[in-house]
């Protein structure tokens, strides 16, 4: 729910800033528009809640205008139900502000429309009928407003079944001379209006007639010069169209063409974006590079696509893991590591492998064909192999992971270690540990991305910091007692296994000289404040044993396809990613449980958003023992969750499970993991498989089931 989208943001913009600039308003008002037009949302909702509470204002038209704004900034940060109460109250003194005959009037009858159409409420129609109504009644048919309501009524009915196929084309026949008449032939209205044109004829299957709306915008570049949204929808549906014609030559030069500015535009503009345009921008990156440019590989084009598909790749992987690192131009470099640095990493013997999918409408990856793009010493250009659909889940992962490697069986076959950047489902199911017996004497180590490969990241932590046995139930008054900072639906059950997991890895490092410094928290003592202290401190080891969560991704089909939930999808679908997944710390319990915890204390709940935000480049390796702790929401971008916000963080590697785990068995892989690697100086990766075959010996206790040892998973370990 959380999202007022670019272009009809646009709209709103348009609506919100004509309104107000004319009426007879102060510097308040003024100001609070334009954080709302720069996208300062945050502040904007500050600054409207201090208005209301001064009581400064009680004229309708100003309350009006102060309402609407504060609801908008409640949509888009993510508080619907504030923004539903404050949309309501506005709505009741629309008609005592304005004249119902009045421009003004309509104008805020679309933006309610635009409002109340993000939420899913049906007054939307209503809203966007009684403004044509009233602009045809009223004399406003030549008016940026008319135009303005048309495209928006015209954009609901394309969202619809093909019942408003009529509507919709009756809407055109109007809305296309009129845009360009009224508003310039250069305008964002004109431009928006051949892109529900091109909607309707893409939603009804005529090829054709999308390659025609689009050629308009490529014969007149300045209609989409100034909006990369617009930019990125002419080009991902004159790609469909094209291939859908079987012109692949033409196809394939306009989408290497469209990737070579979009690759400049990232590169020369981004230090000027804001956050919020940094973000947008991400969104077109990440949608053209994962899941448009790589049709192309589907097609009798595939050959000679397969190497900058390839960097496409790996150039949007690239500025996902380091997208604040664009600022720096010592990292651009590593941004810009095409396939041919990584081929000469490797050594003979070694191989890179970078999956991927490209999902359907509704972004699901799993309904679609995987492929694998295979970097090997010596290659003149990767190879592309087809993996096929992935049939089952995490709970049957090792069927899945059979299914991966039998394709690839053949050219791994002399492969000693392999480096591999999984993508979409596969981010939930740990091919590594089922690998067929013509591939068991091959390492493969996963990573976020296999530019890891180019260059590979120093730490220069000391010490281990170690949270186990924690005690979720703590009362409010002892939380207090531990907080000194900043203002599920059961209970939380101790894990006594963890106390004895931290108190056995403390007695393995002990042991170790250069580890002699060790902190550990548990029973009260293991705060969420205690955790956030470890900021910059550059600590070598961070083992965490306690209950993880996770809440999947509850967006429906309605949520994703259309092209108008494009623009903020990537900061949106990041921060809920962040934010449903997480760790549990002490007193925990009391906000799980929906108890206030009062201003000043943490609630126990660590989310992977909170996580990103600290600075944790000196640390080598985060332990996550707890459930559930791998996963995140399953994107085109790749999983976030948990993985994602320790990366943000700083963090070298990451050893961490993608299911539910069980305590004794857990305890004795870490302490045998810790002994092989700190003690004995294994590699991470050698450590932890000494460490399940360890685990996997314990028959007699069912241990060599896969449930017991195979959802541990270690990231970016390239030690």
């Amino acid at each position: 729910m959380r999202r007022v989208l670019k272009l009809s943001l646009l709209l709103l913009l348009c609506v919100m800033t004509s309104v107000v600039h004319s009426q007879d308003v102060d510097d308040d008002l003024q100001r609070i528009s334009a954080y709302l037009a720069i996208g300062n949302y945050k502040e904007c909702r500050e600054s409207c809640q201090k208005l209301i509470r001064s009581g400064r204002y009680t004229d309708a038209q100003s309350m009006l205008s102060i309402e609407v704004m504060l609801a908008t900034a409640d949509f888009v940060l993510g508080y619907p139900e504030e923004g539903i109460y404050y949309l309501s109250v506005a709505e009741k003194r629309i008609d005592e502000a304005f004249n119902p005959a009045s421009e003004e009037y309509i104008q805020w009858l679309i933006a309610f429309s635009t409002l109340y159409s993000h939420v899913g409420d049906p007054k939307t129609h209503v809203f966007l009928e009684r403004a044509i109504k009233s602009c045809e009644e009223n004399g406003w048919t030549r008016t940026q407003t008319y135009v303005l309501a048309l495209v928006r009524l015209c954009s609901i009915y394309n969202k619809m079944n093909m019942d408003y196929s009529a509507a919709v084309d009756e809407i055109l026949h109007r809305l296309l001379p009129l845009s360009q008449q009224v508003c310039g032939f250069e305008s964002l209205e004109y431009s928006l209006s051949l892109m529900e044109a091109i909607k309707n004829a893409d939603r009804k299957g005529n090829v054709r007639e999308v390659l025609d709306y689009t050629e308009v915008f490529v014969s007149n570049p300045n209609l989409y010069a100034r909006n990369e949204q617009i930019r990125f929808f002419v080009n991902r549906h004159r790609l469909h169209a094209l291939v859908a014609l079987n012109n692949y030559k033409q196809a394939v030069q306009e989408a290497n063409a469209y990737s070579a500015e979009l690759r400049k535009r990232c590169f020369e503009d981004y230090g000027k974006y804001s956050s919020n345009e940094r973000w947008e921008v991400m969104q077109y990156i990440q949608s053209w590079f994962l899941n448009e440019y790589p049709r192309l590989l589907d097609t009798e084009s595939a050959e000679e696509i397969v190497s900058p598909v390839c960097d496409g790749l790996l150039f949007a992987k690239g500025l996902m893991l380091s997208l604040e690192a664009l600022q720096s131009k010592g990292e651009n470099d590593f941004i810009q590591v095409d396939w041919q640095r990584i081929e000469k990493c490797l050594n003979f013997g070694e191989a890179a492998i970078e999956f991927y999918c490209i999902s359907d409408d509704r972004g699901l990856f799993w309904q679609h064909n995987y492929k694998a793009i295979i970097i090997k010493k010596g290659f003149t250009k990767p190879l592309l192999v087809n993996i096929g659909e992935l049939i089952g889940s995490n709970s049957d992962a090792e069927t899945v992971a059979l299914f991966c490697w039998e394709p690839l069986k053949g050219v791994l076959r002399d492969v000693k270690q392999l480096y591999f950047s999984p993508h979409g489902q596969l981010h939930t199911i740990p091919i590594e540990a089922f690998l067929p017996q013509e591939l068991r004497g091959m390492k493969a180590c996963r990573l976020s991305s296999i530019r890891q490969i180019v260059k590979r990241q120093n730490c220069c932590g000391n010490g281990a910091v170690l949270f186990g046995g924690l005690t979720y139930n703590m009362d409010i008054e002892e939380m207090k007692l531990f907080a000194q900072k900043r203002g599920a639906e059961c209970m939380l059950s101790y894990l006594p296994g963890t106390q004895k997991e931290i108190d056995e890895v403390a007695n393995v490092l002990h042991s170790k000289s250069e580890m002699k410094k060790i902190m550990m928290y548990s029973g009260r003592n293991g705060t969420e404040e205690s955790f956030k202290a470890l900021n910059n401190m550059h600590v070598r080891v961070i083992h965490i044993a306690t209950h993880g969560f996770y809440y999947k991704n509850m967006n429906t089909s309605a949520d994703k396809a259309e092209l108008d939930n494009l623009s903020d999808a990537l900061s949106q679908t990041e921060d809920k990613s962040l934010t449903r997944s997480g760790l549990f710390f002490a007193g925990a319990e009391n906000s799980v449980l929906g108890e206030t915890v009062p201003l000043g204390v943490e609630d126990g709940v660590l989310t992977a958003q909170e996580v990103s935000q600290l600075i944790l480049d000196g640390t080598e390796l985060v332990v996550l023992s707890a459930c559930e702790t791998g996963q995140g929401d399953i994107t085109s971008d790749g999983v976030f969750g948990l993985q994602r916000g320790f990366k943000k963080a700083g963090v070298q590697s990451i050893l961490m499970s993608l299911w539910k785990v069980d305590d004794e068995a857990t305890c004795l892989l870490m302490t045998e993991f810790y002994k092989n690697w700190i003690v004995k100086g294994k590699t991470k990766y050698d450590a932890l498989e000494i460490a399940k075959q360890i685990v996997r010996s314990h028959k007699e206790k069912g241990w060599d089931d896969p449930k017991y040892w195979a959802a541990f998973i270690l990231l970016d370990a390239l030690d």
